[in-house]
């Protein structure tokens, strides 16, 4: 029991305490493990905001490999639906391999609790995954989903469907 309040207190809220500034990288147009809005939108007809997004790496004792994605893109031929504004989608996409599959489970519920904007994360069955919660709140979707020891979470503010995050989870998950 100690051992996991020890970890809960040091690795899930220090999980990237490095003081590296390499850790952050300009967000090549390369295959990324993570998923990225040219998962998700695969039409060539949007600008990436470089001012608001990044990729960062980084890891730490518990966590083997860590990657953040934060992308703000803007559709110029596009309009958010019922709206006079141009479409602007953004997503916030992580990958931890987590040491074990046992701590990779416990962080999944550590997720849930930290990461929830509406505390309403619903299981779903999935062949892909070990486990897969999902979240809505009308344009605001989120995902966690787990393979063994590897955990994704993806929160997305855009029309597309909880539906099509999954499935581009699912691709990535399945091309590691």
């Amino acid at each position: 029991m100690a051992f996991v309040l020890i970890l809960n207190g040091f690795a899930w809220s220090n999980l990237l305490n490095t003081n590296d500034d390499d850790r952050y990288h300009k967000i090549l147009d390369e295959n990324l493990s993570v998923v990225g809005m040219d998962d998700i939108n695969n039409e060539a007809n949007y600008e990436r905001d470089d001012h608001e997004s990044y990729f960062l790496k980084d890891s730490s004792l518990f966590v083997h490999a860590y990657e953040e994605l934060y992308e703000v893109v803007e559709f110029k031929d596009r309009q958010w639906n019922h709206m006079n504004m141009e479409y602007r989608p953004s997503l916030i996409s992580e990958r931890y391999d987590i040491k074990t599959t046992w701590l990779a489970k416990r962080f999944v519920n550590d997720l849930m609790d930290k990461r929830s904007f509406n505390k309403n994360f619903q299981p779903l069955d999935n062949r892909t995954f070990d486990e897969l919660w999902i979240n809505e709140d009308g344009l605001k979707k989120a995902i966690i989903a787990r393979k063994e020891n590897v955990v994704y979470y993806i929160e997305y503010l855009g029309e597309e469907s909880i539906e099509e995050l999954i499935e581009v989870t699912s691709k990535k998950t399945n091309h590691q």
